[in-house]
């Protein structure tokens, strides 16, 4: 383990500098908000526009993500570089992040007044790269993913305090995500040969494999062939390996490069720079060797890299073409969705159709009842209204909010115990779209007095 410690240290001089951005623009908000250590980049044209999340990798801190801001805010994006450990308040160590500190970003972002919320990406780098893929996986919100140089797998926690205790590197709801921790039972050289062992542990590595058939919306892959942190390449072709096996049916890309290294994702860097913006001396040139490849590659790759990755963008979240979550023809066609699945719960109710109520509503559904009383989900299914023998429903209204749809509409009854003075009720329905498909979480009822 020792020696694991001697690598990371070895690697930290590349890290070392402009951990903190001093923000002066005045389209850069500092995003402290809900426990969140953040820069939120602007373009200086106002509407709703895409937003795109980026996080770094292993380095921690910020520098890595802000360097995307400037460069996509001048093409109309909205760009939140998002720390995540080894800033402020934050997790010193890159161990046991809590999954849900990236929801409360993507949520964040979305009830921005500047940001279309249908239009959100994600773009994460190394460690971060396998990250963007669990969180675009496990958060459907998120319309588009970029995974830099990325793991297929959640890995072990670094730790650079030298504590031996292993532990994931992430956790949800609590708990922490399985991982595949570092095979060290072997003397090692480079921490390539030391990744590429410990995936050969087939056990743990099929049980910290990233669910990634459960994205919803494009990936694009990015890696170098001649990475010497660790394999990128191999990963992610086993990312594209199981997009394949999974019929995977959203668009997804893997861009490879020869002889191109670790340090090959974000904005293309001035001529002036090498790899890093470290001085090429012999101390400090060693670490970036250990990276892969070489300046004058790595640099080719990243500016074609680069341009491909605002093609994708572009293209998956729908810049400078109509947006079909807010195209009014395909508004129409979500609105005649939502009204049709209305009929189907209608029609269910009558025939008690079980099985087609419960897929209707969300196991988490909230009904209140126009005397004022409420029910959950296993309380209205247990129970059916007598003395009404139909109903019709007219007078819809839909309003749309990315994933959260209002359904209104009226319903007529008919049967013994109704006449025209109290046979009609308005019903609001909240609708949420939840893997594909929508469900209803509110539903509230009012008769319709009449004199």
């Amino acid at each position: 383990m020792k020696q694991l410690f001697f690598f990371i240290g070895l690697l930290l001089p590349i890290f070392s500098f402009s951990q903190t951005k001093n923000v002066t623009n005045d389209s850069v908000i500092t995003v402290r908000d809900n426990g969140l250590v953040a820069n939120f980049y602007l373009p200086k044209i106002s509407g709703k526009h895409p937003a795109i999340i980026v996080i770094g990798g292993s380095e921690g801190g910020i520098w890595w993500a802000d360097a995307w801001g400037e460069p996509l805010a001048t093409r109309g994006y909205a760009v939140l570089s998002l720390a995540y450990f080894a800033m402020e308040k934050l997790p010193s160590q890159l161990e046991e992040i809590p999954l849900e500190y990236f929801k409360k970003a993507i949520d964040w972002v979305r009830s921005h007044p500047s940001v279309d919320a249908t239009r959100i990406a994600f773009a994460g780098n190394s460690r971060g790269g396998g990250t963007a893929l669990l969180v675009a996986a496990t958060y459907p919100e998120i319309k588009a993913v970029i995974a830099g140089v990325p793991g297929h797998v959640v890995w072990q926690s670094i730790n650079n305090l030298g504590e031996q205790k292993i532990k994931s590197s992430l956790t949800f709801k609590g708990k922490p995500f399985p991982f595949a921790a570092y095979d060290t039972t072997q003397p090692f050289t480079t921490l390539l040969s030391l990744y590429i062992k410990s995936l050969e542990n087939k056990l743990a590595v099929e049980a910290a494999i990233i669910p990634v058939e459960k994205i919803k919306a494009p990936v694009l892959l990015i890696s170098g062939k001649d990475d010497k942190m660790w394999p990128s390449y191999l990963m992610a072709e086993n990312v594209v390996d199981r997009l394949k096996k999974k019929n995977f049916r959203f668009p997804y890309e893997h861009l490879s490069y020869d002889n191109a290294g670790h340090n090959i994702v974000g904005p293309p860097r001035k001529p002036s720079t090498n790899s890093l913006p470290v001085a090429d001396t012999s101390s400090s040139s060693r670490p970036l060797r250990l990276m892969g490849g070489t300046p004058e590659v790595n640099n080719l790759a990243r500016n074609d890299a680069w341009a491909k990755i605002i093609k994708f963008l572009d293209r998956s979240l729908h810049v400078g073409q109509k947006n079909p979550a807010m195209d009014k023809n395909s508004g129409s066609r979500i609105e005649q969705d939502l009204i049709a699945l209305e009929h189907k719960w209608n029609a269910a109710f009558w025939r008690r159709d079980i099985k087609t109520l419960d897929s209707l509503m969300a196991d988490d559904i909230i009904i209140t009842y126009g005397n004022g009383k409420m029910a959950n989900k296993q309380e209205e299914l247990a129970s059916f209204e007598t003395g009404i023998e139909s109903s019709s429903l007219d007078e819809f209204k839909v309003k749309l909010y990315g994933d959260v749809a209002v359904v209104m509409f009226r319903v007529t009854a008919k049967g013994p115990k109704f006449n025209a003075t109290n046979n009609q009720f308005r019903y609001t329905d909240v609708f949420v779209k939840r893997d594909g498909r929508w469900q209803c979480v509110v539903s509230h009822n009012t008769r319709v007095e009449k004199k």
